[in-house]
């Protein structure tokens, strides 16, 4: 079994900027929502993303999308059908304020709880970048969300 611990929130990392450039998009990303695209689990996820061969056809959801940033750069990529849901409504709100402030539909965005939510159809990519005790109650829940040659990115714990 692997190791794993917990990537610790540095004062460098808080002391964000309340606004960040990313690809190219001006993104709102308040201290009290996560997704200021430099936490190492969401470079992670933009790293796995980027090396993904992402089609229009495609179906995308993302579990915990915080300020929205992996579906907003699945959808530079083409990708134009995306679930991104959070459990925090002020997230919500921040996301959809994104995508109004980048041209970018914001109706992908809804406040739901991953335990009691289903996407509209199975995801070719899921992206949930979650703490890990999450992942673990979750687990099984996403795999069924996604078509079985789908892939599924989960990010949100560090091995040591």
């Amino acid at each position: 079994m692997t190791d794993v611990s917990w990537t610790i929130l540095t004062e460098e990392m808080w002391n964000e900027p309340d606004v960040v450039l990313i690809n190219g998009l001006v993104l709102q990303c308040p201290k009290t929502v996560f997704g200021h695209g430099k936490h190492p689990t969401t470079q992670l996820c933009q790293e796995i993303l980027a090396g993904v061969s992402l089609e229009p056809t495609m179906h995308l959801v993302d579990v915990g999308t915080g300020s929205g940033v992996l579906s907003f750069l699945a959808w530079q990529s083409g990708v134009t059908s995306i679930e991104a849901i959070d459990i925090d409504p002020f997230a919500i709100e921040i996301s959809r304020q994104n995508a109004r402030d980048n041209a970018i539909a914001e109706e992908m965005f809804s406040v739901a709880d991953l335990f009691d939510w289903q996407p509209q159809k199975k995801a070719d990519v899921l992206i949930a970048n979650l703490p890990i005790d999450i992942l673990e109650k979750a687990f099984d829940r996403l795999r069924d969300w996604v078509v079985l040659d789908g892939l599924m990115i989960l990010s949100g714990l560090t091995t040591t």
